[in-house]
């Protein structure tokens, strides 16, 4: 028998104008598809799940994509802002029983010097320790290593000196 990780939690409902939103924390592969299945019914303007990933506390956050980051992240307590270098936002799609990561706000750009700074420090230097509790629910440490590799890439066309 395996006993479920106390980790895995429903959070609560948020609301947010004329709606409520669910928010699960760091969930099973069966809730993955349960948020799925009610983001779909509630949609009214985007589709799939946004996720909150906060490499402090080691935590996986998703919710209907109709509901904002900003909203979840007060509602969460997460500093919602390019200051926070322990917290990746983002919107997933279904990905077998996980998350395929299909956008990540402020990562997906590299264009100048400070985002290039930003993303150096969101990074880290190990992407797998920092990040690698996400594996177990999407493909974000994957993606965060190919996003190194570009920044990577821009520092040295650009002459960056860290």
């Amino acid at each position: 028998m395996k006993l479920r990780d106390l980790r895995e939690e429903f959070i609560d409902y948020v609301r947010y104008y004329e709606n409520t939103f669910p928010i699960w924390k760091n969930p099973t592969p069966k809730e993955i598809e349960e948020a799925f299945k009610e983001a779909d019914a509630i949609k009214k303007y985007s589709y799939g799940l946004r996720f909150i990933a906060d490499a402090k506390n080691k935590d996986f956050y998703i919710f209907p994509a109709d509901l904002l980051h900003q909203k979840a992240s007060e509602f969460l307590k997460i500093n919602y802002s390019e200051s926070n270098k322990n917290a990746v936002f983002g919107n997933a799609k279904p990905l077998g029983n996980k998350l395929e990561i299909s956008h990540m706000i402020l990562l997906e750009q590299i264009d100048d010097t400070n985002l290039s700074n930003l993303l150096a420090q969101i990074i880290g230097n190990n992407i797998d320790k920092k990040w690698g509790f996400a594996d177990k629910y999407s493909n974000l440490t994957e993606r965060l290593k190919k996003i190194d590799e570009r920044l990577q890439m821009y520092i040295k066309k650009e002459g960056i000196t860290k």
